[in-house]
């Protein structure tokens, strides 16, 4: 179904190569092809506590997103 969407989707990701990432990171790009338009930014170095890995990197991503036009 995530095909039907229908809507602009930004995906966060952990690093699929470290060593803290889990399943979920080695099935995000899978994800993201499903999804038309969608767009999946990986963070190098970071495992699945992404958000306290890279907390910084992580503001700023998501900041971007709410400015950019939709």
């Amino acid at each position: 179904s995530l095909h039907r969407l229908g809507k602009s989707v930004r995906l966060a990701g952990a690093d699929p190569t470290h060593p803290g990432s889990s399943w979920v990171s080695r099935m995000q790009a899978d994800l993201a092809s499903r999804i038309p338009g969608a767009t999946l930014t990986t963070f190098p170095g970071t495992g699945h506590l992404l958000p306290i890995q890279a907390p910084d990197t992580c503001a700023a991503w998501a900041a971007r997103g709410m400015l950019e036009p939709r």
